[in-house]
């Protein structure tokens, strides 16, 4: 029985690593116009770079402040913080900055569909986005994961810092950021929260909108602001929806509600 079982799973292993087979390593740097092969090589926009693209790829980007924003392809991973020189990794020492000045619009979006296949976005700092909707520095949808990323300064209509529709945003601090509506910092519809910190946000309605089954836990929220009179306007969670758990919420501010609205 064992050897049929071993027989019948053979062919599907071997497909599963086939289709990673071909999966191809870029990489990103300040002022550079090569093909993007290695670092001594590498292209210097991340954007292109990024939709040149395909699943199982991975993008590894320099040091340096770039002005432009990602289209999030499915399954491509995209990861900052690196020394061009060396290939040395330091999310803290070797920044890797998109900057939204000018642009108009948010600096990494996954707007027409969740991905298929887990698709990472790691190390990045996202500031000064500012987009008339959902999302100023980025939204992103389900199977995508935002991890240790510095977003600050950024505006949005729902989710100024982030839009999760489904996705997993953690180890992020989001900062200083301003929403027209819900979210000052984060709209979590239906996604996942982490061990994030958020801080000097505001919103109309609050720094967090959790709805639709979405999780947010281990988060530390302090500091921030509902800028709206009336009902819900929470400083810290507006939570219609979804759940919190093992959450610190302190010094925000709301003219009627100062840490949470919770469901009845």
């Amino acid at each position: 029985m064992k050897q049929k079982l071993s027989l019948f799973l053979l062919p599907l292993i071997v497909l599963s690593v086939n289709s990673w087979c071909g999966a191809v390593n870029k990489y990103v740097a300040i002022g550079s116009d090569g093909d993007g092969l290695s670092w001594t090589t590498a292209k210097g926009s991340i954007k292109s770079t990024v939709e040149s693209c395909q699943a199982g790829d991975t993008v590894f980007i320099a040091s340096g402040t770039y002005n432009e924003y990602i289209s999030i392809v499915d399954g491509v991973s995209i990861l900052g913080g690196y020394n061009a020189s060396t290939g040395e990794r330091d999310i803290e020492r070797f920044e890797t900055i998109l900057d939204g000045t000018d642009l108009g619009k948010y600096l990494l979006v996954k707007y027409d569909s969740p991905c298929e296949n887990p698709t990472l976005i790691e190390g990045l700092t996202l500031q000064n986005a500012e987009h008339s909707s959902d999302g100023g520095g980025a939204y992103i949808r389900a199977n995508i994961t935002l991890s240790k990323c510095y977003i600050t300064n950024c505006k949005g209509a729902n989710g100024a810092g982030v839009y999760n529709d489904g996705g997993v945003v953690k180890d992020c601090i989001i900062e200083l950021c301003s929403a027209t509506s819900s979210g000052g910092a984060i709209r979590n519809e239906g996604g996942i929260v982490e061990n994030c910190i958020m801080r000097g946000n505001q919103g109309k309605y609050g720094t967090v909108r959790n709805e639709n089954g979405g999780i947010v836990r281990n988060c530390i929220i302090h500091n921030n602001a509902a800028t709206v009179e009336g009902w819900p306007n929470s400083g810290g969670i507006y939570n219609p929806g979804g759940i919190v758990a093992n959450c610190i919420i302190a010094c925000n501010y709301g003219p009627e509600w100062v840490r949470a609205i919770m469901p009845p």
